[in-house]
């Protein structure tokens, strides 16, 4: 069976371009173009492509708002995004609403081809050059949060702290109330409290900070 494509790109000389090398290789097959966001979500319902090749700056309905609802309606068809934007912003947005590949324009067809023949198999594929922006983007986020959770940690009472360590220690909130001799409900508050200080989503993650946290003072 060919890998089937659907080209969205509001450029028709984009659209021949890209047709005219994926029809070299023989288990690729063109089932659709369209020129808007609206009309490649239309299409892609009716045609039921593998990938769509999604351009981002389209007319009306951008390529971002497609493919979010693209992967929300058809969760099966797998987004390739190929851009001319190399700002980060981009990259993350299009992996947020769900793309699995992320091109620019000016790469060389040859990757383009082994990016759609990656993603056809469930994998991921990104640009090069944006890989390495992707890196830098995280260590600066990462760091950011790291920098919140410390502030967090200035932030908690001795109380919270001590029902972070017993969490740590992998103590439920039943055996923390009776420790404590204190009820179930103040400690489930306390942990709210706790998690909500800390930017964290559950008493996993909570533990987890809190024994990097005490390996770094066994440090210091």
């Amino acid at each position: 069976m060919p890998i089937s494509l659907l080209i969205a790109d509001d450029h028709a000389i984009v659209r021949e371009g890209l047709r005219k090398f994926i029809e070299l290789e023989p288990d690729f097959k063109i089932v659709g173009e369209a020129a808007t966001g609206e009309e490649t979500v239309k299409l892609a319902a009716k045609v039921n492509p593998q990938i769509v090749i999604m351009d981002l700056s389209m007319p009306g309905e951008g390529g971002i708002a497609a493919t979010a609802k693209l992967t929300r309606l058809l969760p099966k068809v797998k987004v390739l995004v190929l851009t001319m934007h190399e700002d980060v912003c981009y990259l993350l947005e299009a992996i947020r609403v769900g793309a699995c590949g992320f091109l620019l324009k000016d790469q060389d067809p040859k990757q383009i081809v082994q990016a759609i023949r990656i993603v056809a198999q469930e994998g991921a594929y990104m640009s090069p050059r944006m890989l390495a922006e992707l890196f830098v983007e995280l260590s600066r986020l990462l760091n950011k949060q790291v920098v919140g959770r410390k502030e967090g940690w200035e932030m908690m009472t001795e109380r919270e702290r001590q029902i972070l360590s017993m969490i740590s220690d992998g103590k439920t909130n039943a055996e923390i109330a009776v420790a404590l001799v204190i009820s179930p409900l103040t400690v489930k508050n306390h942990v709210s409290n706790i998690l909500h200080k800390l930017g964290l989503a559950d008493r996993t993650q909570a533990a987890l900070f809190a024994q990097k946290m005490h390996s770094s003072q066994k440090d210091n």
